[in-house]
């Protein structure tokens, strides 16, 4: 008898392994494909840059690798905000042939001129990038989750002039392309609700003496400031506002919205608030699964731009899969074919440009030394972006 069960358990030991060796086998027989992540990963935009790649590191986490008809691997690049790193990055990207899809970049100063590139290669391209410019030029192949800088610059208005009544506005931008742009739809927009603006002034990114044009503000009695420019300049620009005894209302777009801010500004920071491309996404129904998988992993909360990524990586495995082969065109193809899709964001269907219909745009102000989410902004539908 115990001959017999031990012989039975040498069986069931064999089948065991049979099962294993063949499941390890057909995993190792899985052609590989790579998905590129590039965006700012060192320099002062890194945590950013970031986020991004721990949001597509949750999203491939969450498949069971022996159902995958692929290969995953997810790939990592620095393009360091500098819009040449980009170009390079995208023809390197372009001749790799396991490479069938790309989240990024997070620059508008990268992501435009690196587009004809992408578009040449028909790679799927998932940008975080905001600018509107990036989808208006005729390409077919770039895609975004995120909200866009026009319907930023519209919110944002929306808040600053129609809900705070704010009638002198200074606006005070970082010579961007991207940053001009937002600051002329606001402006544009102002001036309609009646709002005079009294300065309309460019600071480029890193300058240090922010005196000439915080000197010149201080005698157009303004009200409120639009600051368009990242957490860094912002808080050095409020550190020196501050010493000048000024006390302005200021708001600006989802570049100032970071940890970094408080961090570098203090106390002179406290009142600011900023746009952001999205709701909190710690309060959205949707999108518990995602952040409690965020939590567990990173023992901290998400920020503004790491779902974004989650939500590129599922949608980009969902039509690699639906495709069923390394072809990009028949992978752009799919992108269309898995989309409307129900993940944390909510429902994401794309228009003819690539861009979400789902458009929401987030308010969040420094209170008691943290970040903290006021409202979505309550954009006219007589002002939406077409």
């Amino acid at each position: 008898m115990r001959r017999r069960v031990a012989g039975n358990l040498w069986i069931i030991g064999g089948l065991l392994l049979l099962a294993l060796g063949l499941a390890t086998g057909a995993v190792a027989q899985q052609q590989k494909v790579v998905i590129a992540v590039t965006s700012p990963q060192s320099g002062p935009q890194a945590a950013w840059g970031s986020e991004l790649i721990r949001g597509a590191e949750l999203a491939l986490a969450e498949y069971d690798p022996k159902k995958l008809k692929f290969k995953y691997e997810i790939l990592p690049l620095d393009d360091q905000a500098d819009p040449k790193v980009g170009l390079t990055v995208a023809n390197k990207l372009k001749v790799d042939k396991d490479v069938m899809g790309v989240i990024g970049p997070w620059n508008s100063g990268v992501a435009i001129p690196a587009s004809p590139v992408y578009s040449e290669a028909k790679l799927p391209l998932f940008a975080i990038a905001s600018d509107p410019k990036l989808t208006r030029q005729g390409f077919t192949n770039i895609f975004r989750t995120v909200s866009t800088n026009d319907f930023q610059a519209i919110g944002g208005e929306a808040y600053l002039v129609g809900e705070l009544k704010k009638k002198r506005v200074a606006i005070i931008h970082d010579n961007t392309i991207p940053g001009v742009t937002i600051s002329e739809i606001f402006r544009d927009m102002a001036k309609k609700d009646k709002a005079e603006i009294v300065m309309f002034e460019g600071v480029s990114w890193g300058e240090r003496d922010w005196s000439p044009v915080l000197t010149s503000l201080k005698q157009k009695n303004a009200d409120a400031l639009y600051l368009v420019t990242v957490f860094a300049d912002v808080a050095l620009a409020m550190k020196q506002m501050k010493d000048l005894g000024m006390n302005l209302t200021v708001l600006g777009p989802d570049g100032m919205y970071s940890d970094e801010l408080i961090t570098l500004g203090g106390p002179a920071v406290e009142g600011a608030c900023a746009t952001a491309l999205g709701a909190d996404v710690n309060k959205l129904p949707s999108a518990s699964k995602f952040v409690s998988a965020f939590k567990a992993k990173y023992n901290e909360s998400p920020q503004q731009y790491s779902v974004f990524a989650y939500e590129d990586m599922h949608i980009l495995i969902k039509a690699i899969e639906k495709a069923g082969k390394k072809d990009r065109a028949a992978i752009l193809k799919a992108v269309r074919e898995v989309t409307p899709y129900d993940g944390a964001l909510g429902r994401t269907a794309f228009n003819g440009r690539g861009d979400t219909v789902n458009q929401v745009i987030g308010i969040f102000c420094v209170k008691d030394g943290k970040w903290g989410y006021l409202k979505t902004a309550d954009i006219p539908k007589d002002r939406m972006p077409k």
